[in-house]
């Protein structure tokens, strides 16, 4: 092997790849990287920072700047290889290329981290109407409007792999349909499951939970378990109110006598 390429840096690699070298530079290159373990793990460490740069990529926001000094760092690191380094400058280094090169490369991974970020850390999303009633549009397309006093609570992930909602006091329900994704309202005493349709939950008091059904079908089912240890639910259909009592755990479903009731 010639004197003149006794140690191959990470510059000199990048420009193998990107075959800018002569033949007989290429040719040092083959035989410098079969001559240790420790070299063909450096050329194939290099080879893979740069496949993953010709990857398409859209935009990143990034300082390339500090990305470059990062790597800069590691490649002006103190070498084990006890082997003299001799300079080549017939090898004319493409700076600039290695820059922008490692600048995509550290977008990739801040691409990655912000993507993780996102999914380990889930906001819940709350919303109060304090005097006056409030309409809420969710991800989904439902509305729901809020009566005062009261809030709704879920989500940032809401209508990914789930459709749930916490209420606190009294609402109306426009639910969007999505027979893959029923719609669930956690209440103070009851739970309320639906795919798509209109009802009003009325919670007043803390100690009664009612709902009331404009439209399609609704599954009220209470926070207690009957005698057997099942779930007491009921099904309600348009023009049907059910009610739960906490006071005497009873649910009930009767004929909504009340035309009014959505005002």
């Amino acid at each position: 092997m010639s004197k003149e390429f006794n140690h191959i840096d990470e510059v000199l690699l990048w420009q193998y790849f990107q075959g800018d070298l002569t033949q007989e530079e290429n040719s040092a290159v083959e035989e410098w990287k079969n001559l240790s373990a420790q070299n063909l793990k450096q050329f194939e460490d290099t080879q893979k920072l740069f496949e993953l740069t010709q990857v398409k990529t859209e935009e990143v926001n990034f300082d390339a700047d500090l990305a470059w000094q990062k790597v800069s760092s590691k490649i002006n690191a103190p070498k084990k290889d006890e082997t003299p380094v001799i300079s080549i400058e017939k090898a004319n280094p493409t700076y600039k290329s290695l820059y922008w090169a490692a600048a995509v490369f550290i977008g990739l991974i801040l691409s990655v981290n912000l993507i993780n970020s996102l999914f380990f850390n889930v906001e819940t999303i709350q919303v109060f109407a304090e005097n006056t009633s409030k309409e809420v549009s969710l991800p989904d397309g439902t509305i729901i409007t809020l009566k005062p006093n009261s809030s709704i609570s879920y989500q940032s992930t809401f209508n990914q792999k789930t459709r749930k909602v916490a209420l606190v006091g009294d609402a109306y329900f426009d639910v969007e349909r999505n027979e893959k994704l029923p719609f669930v309202i956690d209440g103070t005493n009851a739970q309320i499951k639906v795919l798509g349709t209109e009802f009003l939950v009325d919670q007043t008091g803390g100690e009664k939970t009612e709902v009331i059904v404009n439209e399609g079908s609704v599954q009220l089912s209470s926070n207690e378990k009957d005698e057997k240890g099942e779930e007491k639910k009921v099904v309600l259909k348009a023009g049907e109110k059910g009610i739960f009592n906490k006071a005497d755990k009873k649910l009930i479903k009767e004929i909504n006598n009340d035309p009014n009731f959505i005002a």
